[in-house]
């Protein structure tokens, strides 16, 4: 009796270990891969910052010409003479200018002493006015980069046209010829600066020229006058 029930424990173990072993394993879990990344948006380079002034940089929306121009206040060493000076013309890529140029001078009365054969005769005042009206032009070149940007920069020109000297005066009472009209020639001048950036489109500007008029009628004689003048002022581009 006790040896048919072993008999029948082990029946069931062993059909039971072979059920098993017929059973199919688990399947393993299936892999699902992520979604793949939406793709990155391109990265698009912010522009360059805009230059300051004129006349500076080469490469940021300087190519063509645009209308610039320039108001300054010379004064004149050799003629006492203060004025003010207005030009405008095209700029070329940004460093070339070409337009027109008009200063006027208003020098201060000066003290004249007439001598003759037995010496001192007396004296007189005269005042000169000065206009010059030229074509000019310059060139800029830049002195300091800052990246795309060049703050300061030094111009060189030249100009040509003419000009109209006025003398005011009471000479005529010791035997001088009344010159109180218009009078004058052939007008040169050179200048040399420094454009001081304000702005993309201003500058401040300081400077030099030198102011030459050829045969002005002056005391019954025709006479070549030049002087020195220092000048500052501010340049615009539209």
């Amino acid at each position: 009796m006790r040896t048919n029930l072993l008999t029948f424990v082990g029946v069931v173990v062993l059909g039971a270990a072979t059920l098993r072993a017929q059973t199919p394993a688990d399947q393993p879990s299936v892999y699902i891969p992520p979604a793949p990344a939406a793709s990155p948006t391109p990265y698009v380079p912010p522009p360059p910052p805009p230059p300051y002034g004129y006349g500076y940089n080469n490469n940021y929306n300087n190519s063509g010409v645009t209308l610039a121009g320039a108001i300054t206040l010379p004064y004149a060493f050799n003629w006492k003479a203060a004025g003010v000076s207005a030009e405008l013309g095209g700029l070329w890529d940004g460093r070339q200018f070409l337009g027109g140029e008009v200063s006027y001078y208003d020098g201060n009365a000066q003290r004249y002493f007439v001598f003759g054969r037995t010496g001192y005769i007396g004296s007189f005042k005269s005042s000169q006015e000065l206009t010059t009206v030229d074509l000019a032009y310059k060139y800029f070149v830049p002195l300091w980069n800052l990246g795309p940007r060049n703050p300061v920069s030094f111009y060189i020109g030249a100009s040509g046209g003419v000009g109209f000297v006025s003398y005011s005066d009471t000479g005529a009472g010791y035997g001088f010829a009344n010159s109180n009209n218009n009078n004058g020639d052939f007008t040169a001048e050179f200048v040399a600066g420094l454009n001081l950036s304000i702005s993309r489109n201003a500058v401040i500007r300081l400077g030099y020229r030198y102011v030459g008029v050829d045969d002005v009628s002056r005391f019954n004689q025709r006479v070549d006058i030049d002087s020195s003048v220092l000048e500052a002022g501010i340049g615009l581009r539209f």
